[in-house]
This record gives structure tokens, sequence and C-alpha cells, in this order.
């Protein structure tokens, strides 16, 4: 309970100039910098120092109720020195992180120049990573005390010992870059320690500092988690072939990164950016990334969908137009395109050889695009007329990509599907909340936005030329012609799914299809006969140029698709949308008569009849 005992002093006094020497940076003859001490010598030495710092038992008081730490080095003006020196040989104040501009304040707490390359060298060594642990358990135990006032008036070393804490936090994001993932246990444990002192933080963050005896406290605890939005952007650095040290820690690691992201709030643009290039390699199939080596490190579509749920949490804490470009950026629909089929075969996540893998292709990013449409539906009340409005030229762009002469079918397939997925998406949300999947009529509300005549076209266009590239990408797998009639009815009932939504409950939306498909159909019928040949074009598709193709006439998909989505159920039943129409019967009946007559003795007239048939009995 006194002072400390005599042998105590005599190691105190042994320890602070050794620690100090470490602190000292030297030149040698090479002209390169090292510290004052080295090797074993210093990690012993640091071992020594936590014996000295830490507690190594609890005094209860008298009738059990208060419990006092008990301390080796008993003097708590002696163990303020000590963990002075240990702060400034390990960890000493750095530079105001760029983007983080201190508001008007008399100076920063936490931040001051000092030399970020001798910070470095020290971290990337054993003796930094004993420096970090022993910091990392220093603020364990005080971050949930770290606000508390101090007993001591009149050295006031409870405030004094927290501020230096907090100040020696914020070099602890250079120690994580240092170890570049290679320490991950000691990683999660310093990320863990700013976890604690976040939360802290959280409780009282917005508030005006008032000149209390914590305010010290709250001013530096104020400056390093703010500061901490911007130095931990540099562990989400990467490029395609580079991974970022994010990705190459264990998921349970990533999970405490993404949590903090989470806790300090407020993500910063350039922030956004890196986690959306993060979470688009993970929606992407690997096969498909440019540039990147065989064995490419990504996170896993788990951490990905948990990276977009934090970063939705967080949409009120920064602007809309950041949060929408970090959705569509996340879900990799940039990196969609073709390659050769042989790489598709051999590249199945289960090691087995995919029954169809160029088709295959167009749905591989389902999984995200419909995380895609779920934030954004869920992005804010209203997201119909706030939202939708927004991100329209991304969805126009998409769309008008599959008129473009690019070659590349699965990415135009792929873009052209997000677009129209989440204007179903939108639709079906407005559906939902007018409760109107029972009316009789296929106007869903006044206040849903109306695309005008102009992107109404270019919306049906797309739907059409969705269905000429499928041919174009059937007829083009290494010359085989896809015969198979169940893998043909597969493809178009997943390819329909949210443009049947659209047109059963877009208001004169499916006049436009069935009319546009009669178009098609009569279009391509008035063509000369195609030839089996050789495509300079099919190598968008399978990577080798000029392999022999046999085409597959469009008129078949176009009948096939009209078909299909006559013959789709609740709650998106056509043939419902039909009988309650004044209007579609005659539109449909005419339509389908011109088909039939278009197609008339050839090898697609039973098309022709069944279409025929399908539309009698959608008649009221």
């Amino acid at each position: 309970k006194g002072s400390s005992p005599q042998w105590m002093n005599s190691v105190f006094s042994h320890i602070i100039p050794r620690l100090n020497s470490i602190g000292e940076t030297k030149v040698n003859s090479d002209g390169q910098m090292y510290s004052g001490a080295e090797g074993v010598a210093a990690n012993m030495l640091l071992k020594v120092v936590s014996k000295l710092l830490l507690p190594h038992g609890i005094h209860h008081g008298s009738d059990f109720s208060q419990k006092t730490p008990t301390y080796l080095l008993n003097n708590p003006l002696k163990r303020h020195e000590l963990l002075e020196a240990f702060a400034a040989a390990f960890f000493p104040r750095l530079a105001v992180p760029v983007g983080y501009e201190i508001e008007e304040r008399s100076g920063s707490i936490v931040y001051i120049s000092s030399d970020g390359q001798k910070i470095q060298q020290l971290a990337s060594k054993e003796m930094g990573k004993t420096a970090a642990i022993l910091l990392r358990t220093l603020l364990i135990q005080s971050a949930d005390h770290l606000l508390n006032v101090s007993n001591d008036e009149k050295n006031k070393l409870h405030e004094k010992n927290s501020v230096l804490l907090l100040q020696m936090s914020f070099v602890l994001p250079m120690y994580l870059v240092s170890w570049e993932g290679r320490l991950p246990f000691e990683s999660g444990q310093v990320l863990a320690s700013f976890i604690a002192i976040v939360r802290q933080w959280s409780e009282y963050s917005g508030e005006t500092l008032s000149d209390d005896s914590t305010m010290l406290t709250k001013k530096a605890l104020d400056d390093l988690c703010l500061g901490l939005r911007f130095t931990l952007e540099a562990l989400y650095v990467a490029d395609m072939r580079t991974p970022s040290i994010f990705e190459r820690l264990p998921e349970q690691v990533q999970k405490l990164c993404v949590g903090l992201v989470g806790l300090l709030k407020c993500p910063s643009e350039t922030l956004g950016k890196y986690l959306s290039n993060i979470c688009s390699k993970s929606f992407a199939p690997h096969r498909v990334l440019k540039n990147a080596p065989e064995d490419a490190v990504v996170i896993s579509n788990t951490m990905a969908n948990y990276v977009m749920e934090v970063m939705h949490s967080l949409r009120k804490t920064i602007p809309m137009a950041l949060y929408l470009t970090f959705l569509v950026d996340s879900c990799g629909i940039k990196y969609a395109t073709c390659i050769p089929t042989s790489q598709q075969r051999t590249m199945s996540e289960d090691g087995e050889t995919a029954t169809d893998p160029v088709s295959e292709s167009v749905f591989s990013y389902d999984r995200a695009i419909g995380q895609l449409c779920r934030f954004l539906t869920n992005s804010c009340d209203e997201a119909s007329t706030k939202v939708l409005p927004m991100i329209l030229p991304i969805l126009q762009k998409w769309l008008s990509g599959t008129s473009a002469s690019t070659g590349d079918a699965i990415k135009q397939l792929v873009q052209a599907r997000a677009a129209i997925s989440i204007l179903a998406a939108f639709t079906w949300d407005e559906v939902l909340s007018c409760n109107s999947i029972q009316k009789e009529s296929d106007f869903i509300a006044p206040r849903f936005l109306k695309l005008d005549e102009k992107n109404d076209q270019l919306l049906i266009d797309g739907i059409m030329d969705q269905f000429e590239i499928s041919a174009r990408l059937w007829s083009m797998e290494r010359g085989d012609y896809i015969d198979d009639l169940m893998v043909q009815q597969q493809y178009l009932a997943r390819l329909l799914g949210p443009i049947t939504v659209l047109l059963r409950y877009r208001g004169g939306m499916f006049g436009h299809f069935a009319g546009a498909i009669c178009k098609r159909v009569v279009q391509h019928s008035q063509d000369p006969p195609q030839q089996d040949e050789v495509n300079p074009s099919v190598k968008g598709v399978t990577g080798q140029e000029g392999a022999p193709c046999k085409k597959i006439n469009a008129v078949e998909v176009h009948l096939k698709a009209l078909l299909q989505v006559l013959k789709s159920k609740e709650p998106a039943s056509i043939v419902d949308l039909v009988r309650n129409s004044d209007e579609l019967p005659s539109i449909l009946m005419s339509g389908t008569k011109v088909i039939q007559k278009a197609v008339s003795g050839g090898h697609l007239a039973h098309l022709g009849s069944k279409l025929l048939h399908q539309a009698k009995l959608c008649k009221p």
C-alpha cells in the first residue's frame, strides 16, 4: 500500500534511460537508422515494463465491496512517468491525418509532428508487436473509466493517464499497416481495443464540450475517434492484383474492421470507394476479374453482405449520392464480361464442370443484383420517388448498352438484367406498399414514378434486345447449338422473372411489349435465311476468334418468351391482366394472328399456333 520498496525503485531507475534510448534514432556506418536498444534486450525490457504498468492483484476493502488494483510499482507518479517514457519510445504523437480538419479549437491534444518512418521500423519488429499488445491491454483496462473524474485533484493523474493513452492509441493504425495482415491475432486485439474506446465516445459524441473535469479527456477522445475515420483507410487500399490488408485478414478480424467503421460513422468518400471495390471483387466471379492472378484474394459473399449492411445502417450519416454510388459500385456489374468457355468449365466453385457455363454467366450476378435491389428499395421512405430518379441515368446507360455492337454478350445481358431487376424491385415494392396485388387494373399508384415515353421505349427495346442477344449467345458457344429445350426453357424463365413483374404492374407496359415482339418477328421473318458461318464476333463470347457457329433464329426466342409470359402465374399473372382489360385482348389477338401468319410455312409454325391458342385462352 505504501511506497515501492528500494529494489523496485532501482528497477525503475534502470528502465527509464533504456526506454529513452529506444526512442533515440541513430545512424550506422551504412547510413541506415536504428534504435538505441534492439532485439531480445528491448523485448525483455518491455516485459518488465508491463509488469510495472499492469496491476498484479486486487485489494479488497474491509467490507469487500471496494476493489482496488495493486501494482508492483506503487507510486502513481512514477507509473505515469514510466508510461510517458513508454509512449515516447513506441507511440510518439503524429501529425494531423489528411482529410481531418480540426475545428476551431486551441490546437489538437492528440496530434503533433513526429517521425512516421521510425514508427514503421519499430512496428515491424518483435518489440513493436510486444509494445502494441501492452498498449492494447492498457486500453482495454481503461476504456470503461476513461471519462471518470480524477480523485487526485492536485496532480489529476487519472486525466493525464487517460489523455496519454488516447495519444498513444492514434499511432496504432500505423502498426496495423506495417504488419500488412501478417499478425492477424495481434491485429484483432488492436481493433478490439479501438472498439472499446469508440463505444465510450459514441455515448457523448455530438455534445458540446463543457468546461468540466473531464473536458480534456473528451477533447482527446474526440480528436482520436474523428481521426481514426481517416487513418484506418489505409487498411482498405487495393487494386486488381494486390489485395488490401483488410482482405488478407481472417474473417473474424474483418468483422472487427467493419464493426469499427460502423461505430465511427460518417465514412469518407474515399473509404466508400475502397469498400465498394472490395465488395465488387467478391460478388464478381473470380474468372472475370481482369488482370487478376489465379489465387486472387477476395472476401466472402457473407462478409461483402455484412459490409453492405453496415454501410446501409450508416446511410443517414453520409450524402445519399455517396451511398447510392457505393451500392451500385459494390455489386460488381462493371466487371461483367465474357471469357473463354473452356475457362468457365474448369472454374466452377464445387470443382465440377458446369452443364451450361455460358448461359449461367448471365445469372452469375443475381445474388449481387438482389442485394442491390434490397438496399435501394429500403434506402428511405418513398424510395421510388426519391431514390429511383437519382439512379435512373445509370439504369438508362445499362439498358442502352444492349444496342451497342461490343460483342460482349454477357456484359450486355448482365447490365440490362440489373437495370430491369432494379425497376422491377421498385415496382414490386410499390405494389406491396399500396396493397395493389388484388386490384383489377394494371395501374398501381398515382405517386409511383412514371417513366416518360422515351424511357418507356428504351425499356421495351432493352427487353427485346435481351432476347436477340440470348439467341446470339446460344449460337456461339464453341459452335455448338444449344438444342436442349429444357435448358432454353429454364434460361428464359429466369430471364423473364423481373420482366414479367414490369409487364404485369406497370401501366400499359404489356401492350407495348406485345406490339414490339410482333414487330420484331415480322421484321426478322422478312430477313434472308441464315447459314452456318464463321462469325468473327464470336470472340466476345468464346474467346476463340473465327469459331464456327450455327445461328439460331431470333424469332424463335421471341416466340418462346411471349409464350412463357402468357403462362406466368400469380402474383404476376398476365392472363388476369389481359382478362381485366378492355384493350389488351384485342391487342394480343391481333398481334398473335400477325405472328402466326409471319411464321406459317416455316419450322416455327408450330410455335405460332401455340401462341395463338394461348392468346385465345386469355380472352374474357
